[in-house]
């Protein structure tokens, strides 16, 4: 009877463990269940690091974070392979991430009974890395050379260039895998922001923090003097962008060991008070509305007239006509340098019908030889005197046709 009751136990204690083991089963399938049907949510991602965070179910002691490299779990991030989270904590930062990669994590609950299934994995796309603050120098007046330091795993970056801050007033919009890179066609003497990211396919990277460069000053190049009486002439150079003032430095000493200085906010100015038939020196330079100095222009000069009075050249004759050349000849008058002789098409010597290179071609000698002109074609000549910088009326004017070939 002992055996039979023995034999009756043990099979009431087999039930009630076989019926414990279902009940934990299910707590833990239960677990797994409600762990799947929370959220794990990205917070925030950088460079090198991502934050997750999840809601904390009801009795969880703790929890098991994993980060994989692809969504199926099956290549762990060694580091990251079951990383244990105290109950009190509802999330999870990852660092020392590539900048760029994808990951995916997925988070187990632990309760007193065991541990859950995992939770479905949530995708997280760590943001690429992007350059630090570019370096830039201008190279020459209208380019800038453009370099960084070079982002581990890009091969290609995207640059915007602009006249302000904000990059509203956007002049170049550009991709490139080089670097550096030359920017070609800016202004001179102009102040440009520059700013860089990284591109791996469809992806961009955060700006970087923008730098600023000013473009060189152009060559300043003076022109002639005109309008040169015995006291005052007028002296002008090309425009130049950006300048709060121009600076024009005159002296009658060519080493300007003593000179006078006149500012203007306009690229031409009027010399005045000047001493007669005297020879002048003149140069210039600038002052940006960014506050720097260019270099000074090449130098120019100029000789205010006299009193004298020359005399004209009174006629010449033309000679030795042929198909594409003639001969003009005068008189000498005397206390003269030379003269200058003009050739055009039209009589009234317009910019356009002046042939090149005869508008004003100064000769110390009293005849003159025109060459390489068309045949059959006709032409009007006329000379005037010159000493210093003074010169004569024009001489009459002559017709001259060349031959048919």
């Amino acid at each position: 009877m002992t055996k039979v009751y023995t034999i009756i136990a043990f099979y009431v204690l087999l039930l009630g463990s076989l019926t414990l083991g279902c009940n934990q089963s299910e707590n833990i399938q239960e677990a797994g269940y409600k762990i799947e049907l929370l959220v794990i949510k990205v917070k925030n991602t950088t460079t090198k690091s991502a934050e997750i965070s999840w809601e904390k179910p009801v009795d969880a002691t703790g929890y098991i974070v994993s980060l994989w490299e692809d969504k199926q779990m099956k290549i762990p991030v060694d580091r990251y392979t079951y990383i244990k989270v105290d109950s009190s904590i509802g999330g999870y930062v990852f660092k020392g991430l590539v900048g760029g990669y994808t990951y995916y994590s997925a988070v187990k609950s632990v309760q007193s009974f065991g541990e859950s299934v995992y939770s479905h994995p949530v995708q997280i796309d760590v943001e690429l890395s992007f350059p630090e603050k570019p370096y830039l120098q201008p190279v020459g007046s209208t380019s800038v050379l453009l370099n960084w330091d070079e982002v581990s795993g890009i091969t290609e970056y995207n640059y915007l260039v602009a006249t302000d801050p904000n990059f509203v007033g956007l002049i170049e919009d550009a991709g490139t895998s080089d670097r550096p890179v030359i920017i070609k066609k800016l202004t001179p003497n102009t102040q440009y922001y520059i700013k860089l990211r990284s591109v791996r396919g469809e992806r961009l990277s955060s700006f970087s923090d923008y730098a600023v460069v000013v473009t060189g000053y152009p060559d300043l190049k003076i022109h002639s003097a005109t309008r040169i009486t015995k006291t005052s002439a007028d002296v002008s150079w090309d425009l130049v962008p950006n300048v709060e003032r121009y600076e024009v430095v005159y002296s009658d000493d060519s080493e300007f060991k003593v000179a006078q200085t006149r500012l203007t906010v306009t690229h031409s100015f009027e010399l005045t008070g000047l001493k007669k038939a005297t020879t002048y020196w003149v140069k210039i330079r600038c002052k940006s509305t960014y506050g720097t100095y260019s270099e000074y222009s090449g130098v120019s000069s100029f000789r205010t007239q006299s009193d004298a009075k020359l005399s004209g050249v009174p006629g010449f004759a033309v000679s030795e006509i042929k198909a594409n050349q003639f001969t003009v000849s005068w008189t000498f008058p005397l206390g003269i340098d030379g003269y200058e002789i003009s050739l055009s098409k039209s009589e009234d010597f317009n910019s356009k019908s002046v042939v090149q290179d005869y508008d004003n071609y100064f000769t110390s000698s009293t005849d003159y030889t025109f060459s390489n002109l068309e045949s059959g074609a006709r032409y009007f000549v006329r000379v005037r005197s010159k000493k210093e910088n003074v010169v004569s009326t024009y001489s009459n004017i002559s017709e001259v046709e060349t031959l048919h070939i």
